[in-house]
């Protein structure tokens, strides 16, 4: 008896496949050699190899098409990688051999699969072996139409919960609500009633009725069960929803208030089938596409216990079992966010854009507001207009009219699935003076108790500047100049003159040195807050080879661009007395659910950078003073003149930036001004109008309610007056 294992092979089948190159019709005259060359062709892929040792006849029966779909159906199944054999002694009987041998398959999803005891035959016809072949020579009992199944019992998916263990994202019912416009006691009351719980543009729940008789039965929303029994009164009223239908499904606090932090789960993609077909998904399953679930979908999801068998035709006898592996169990996510103030930050942002929607709100590119926790770098909520329900991309949802939703999503100019708190930079414009403050200051071009007189207009031509003299944003929008001033008062009253003047003689002193500044505080790189898996905006802090760009930079015009998250991380910097967080959105994976604890992650300091004890003290004052101070507070009024004084002391500061033809609104603040606890950035693109008007009442709101302080309505003017692009002078500047 005689034995060629795997190893011992492969010397001797390198012989061999190049005489089967040299003549089709040559092979090796020992079935044993035949048996080793087939086998080793499948260790290797080659299945034009293993077809070319095949009998005559079985070629005949089994093209190679046929033949290699065969294999590869298999060998994609199990996850192949690889086979080792044991080949034994031939048995002749006449034209026909036997070949015993035993494989074990090496398989990337279930280890090693034995299959000890097979025969291979053979046939000799004019003098040639061949191996007579069929499906069973894969498996044993695989004939017909048998078929291999490795498909497992998927885990119920994981839940995602807030900071306070609440629920962000969970298995439970939806409620799909129908009705019909004959129902319906007023039109135009169900809409409004239906964007105010979606968060929807009423424009578009307008439209949503388009095309319906009065007695056709249409969808009208699907809700999660919590939330349609809080408005299912108002629904049957106002909208005369008389038929609901329900299923279970994943569900979002919130609905697409958390799609931007959640993100959303749908089918497999293409290039993402044989990664999780290989792991024991089926192609029905759906797993998470972006977001915390797209990140953490290996740990939310699990993976499934399986058991690779083969199936009697019909697909339900089992007629053999190959292997199994062991499934591991999902693991909870618990987020930093805090879900309630999440929802109030949405709604906040999303409706401004309603009320102002005959106003700014209709020609904004898109918003961002962020919430961080000033003493950890914590992200408490984040929120991204336009909004994205999430169930769009779910295929159990139940929503009509599915290809039109995602055909507007996907022909949206405004980018609603980018994250514009993280993916898109924006000018900055005057929120980047609070860094230039602390540049200045702590490089003693400024002392804090030196003065300076803010003009209308400033000559900077004896400091390098080539422009003719520079307009403040006083004289544009027709106030009398702020006067002598200090460095705080000049963040106050966002006066120009002052950041250009000291812009200027910090880079004829220092160079570009504004840049390590803004480096030192975190600006202009990516905080990789999704793990890697969305493309941040890194920033840019410019690069001013002439005087005229450093003039510029100092107000954050120029080339200086940033991601709405690198300016919160400044404004948590500035609160904290100059600690520098990484911002972070995952507090712990596992230790909910009976799972493990897996990871905790913890606060992350990316710097300290060494300031003089006066210049963070200065520049604190000069944004309390920006939201309290009478004389100079460019945010004053919306603070403290318009409709209410807030229960707690702010301080911020405003940013309107030239932006084309329409700027950007800007609104970043810290609070309280005491001992501050949380830092908001707002932006609004291409807004049109000041920060002030804009971004800083959204931010004053989502102060409201975070200290539970009465809420002020939104400017009158956003929903009475129309549209006046702000006009802002080339090089002047807003504030």
């Amino acid at each position: 008896m005689w034995q060629i294992t795997s190893a011992m092979a492969r010397c001797l089948a390198v012989g061999w496949m190049a005489l089967l190159v040299m003549s089709a019709n040559a092979q090796p005259s020992d079935p044993g050699a035949i048996v080793v060359g087939f086998l080793e062709a499948w260790n290797t892929g080659d299945t034009a190899a293993m077809h070319a040792y095949l009998s005559v006849r079985s070629q005949e029966l089994y093209p190679l098409e046929l033949f290699t779909n065969r294999y590869t159906v298999v060998n994609d199944e199990i996850a192949l990688t690889g086979v080792q054999y044991t080949v034994g002694e031939v048995t002749l009987q006449g034209y026909s051999a036997t070949v015993p041998y035993d494989v074990v398959l090496q398989s990337s999803s279930f280890g090693e699969i034995n299959d000890p005891g097979r025969m291979m035959r053979l046939v000799q016809i004019n003098g040639v072996w061949g191996i007579a072949w069929s499906p069973m020579d894969i498996f044993n009992v695989l004939a017909g139409d048998s078929t291999l199944d490795s498909s497992g019992q998927l885990p119920r998916r994981a839940n995602i919960y807030d900071r306070n263990g609440n629920l962000v994202a969970w298995e439970g019912t939806m409620v799909a609500a129908y009705t019909t416009k004959f129902n319906m006691p007023n039109e135009s009351d169900c809409q409004l009633l239906l964007a105010d719980i979606t968060r929807r543009p009423l424009s578009s729940a307008v439209t949503q009725f388009v095309g319906y008789a009065d007695d056709t039965v249409f969808f009208l929303a699907e809700l999660d069960q919590d939330t349609y029994n809080t408005y299912a009164e108002q629904l049957s009223s106002i909208c005369g929803v008389d038929t609901t239908r329900t299923y279970e499904t994943r569900l979002y606090y919130g609905g697409n208030a958390m799609t931007h932090i959640t993100g959303y789960l749908g089918q497999m993609r293409e290039d993402q089938l044989a990664t999780y077909l290989a792991q024991g998904f089926t192609r029905g399953d759906v797993i998470g596409q972006a977001g915390i679930e797209g990140q953490y979908q290996a740990q939310l999801a699990g993976s499934p216990q399986r058991v690779l068998r083969i199936l009697a035709p019909g697909g339900i006898a089992v007629l053999r079992e190959l292997g199994g592996k062991a499934g591991t169990e999902p693991m909870p996510i618990t987020l930093t966010i805090d879900r309630d103030l999440q929802v109030a930050v949405t709604d906040a942002v999303a409706d401004a854009f309603d009320y102002a929607s005959g106003n700014w709100g209709a020609y904004a590119d898109a918003a961002a507001a962020i919430v961080l926790k000033v003493d950890t770098g914590e992200v408490l909520a984040l929120a991204s207009y336009p909004l994205v329900n999430p169930m769009v991309f779910n295929p159990q949802t139940r929503i009509e009219k599915l290809d039109e939703a995602l055909a507007e999503i996907a022909n949206d100019g405004r980018a609603p699935l980018q994250n514009h708190v993280l993916q898109n930079q924006y000018a900055p414009g005057s929120v980047y003076k609070v860094l230039t403050s602390i540049a200045v200051l702590n490089e003693n071009i400024i002392q804090p108790e030196q003065t300076f007189f803010c003009d209308l207009e400033w000559d900077g031509r004896s400091l390098g500047d080539e422009s003719e003299p520079r307009s403040d944003w006083r004289k544009t929008d027709g106030f009398p100049a702020a006067g002598e001033i200090r460095p705080a008062q000049a963040i106050m009253a966002s006066c120009n003159p002052f950041f250009w003047e000291f812009g200027a003689r910090l880079y004829n002193t220092k160079g570009a040195l504004l840049n390590q500044y803004g480096a030192d505080f975190g600006l202009g790189q990516a905080y990789n807050l999704f793990g890697g898996t969305l493309q941040e905006a890194p920033g840019n802090l410019d690069d001013p080879q002439r005087v005229v760009q450093a003039i510029n930079n100092a107000i954050g015009q120029g080339n200086v661009q940033l991601p709405p998250i690198q300016m919160a991380v400044l404004t948590a910097a500035i609160a904290n007395d100059g600690t520098v967080y990484k911002p972070y959105l995952v507090g712990q994976v596992g230790g909910r659910d009976g799972a493990a604890l897996q990871t905790e992650f913890a606060p992350e300091v990316l710097n300290q950078p060494d300031l003089q004890p006066e210049v963070l003290t200065t520049v604190r004052e000069g944004m309390c003073g920006a939201v309290s101070d009478y004389d100079y507070g460019t945010a004053y009024y919306v603070f403290y003149e318009a409709g209410g004084n807030p229960t707690y002391n702010a301080c911020g500061k405003t940013g309107t930036a030239e932006a084309g033809e329409r700027s950007n609104a800007w609104f970043i603040t810290f609070a309280p001004a005491e001992a501050p606890e949380i830092a908001i950035v707002v932006a609004v693109p291409r807004a049109g109008r000041e920060g002030s008007e804009v971004a800083a009442p959204i931010a004053r709101r989502i102060l409201d309610y975070y200290f539970a302080s009465p809420p002020v309505d939104y400017p009158e003017w956003w929903n009475t007056e129309p549209f006046e692009p702000l006009a802002i002078p080339v090089g002047g500047g807003g504030n």
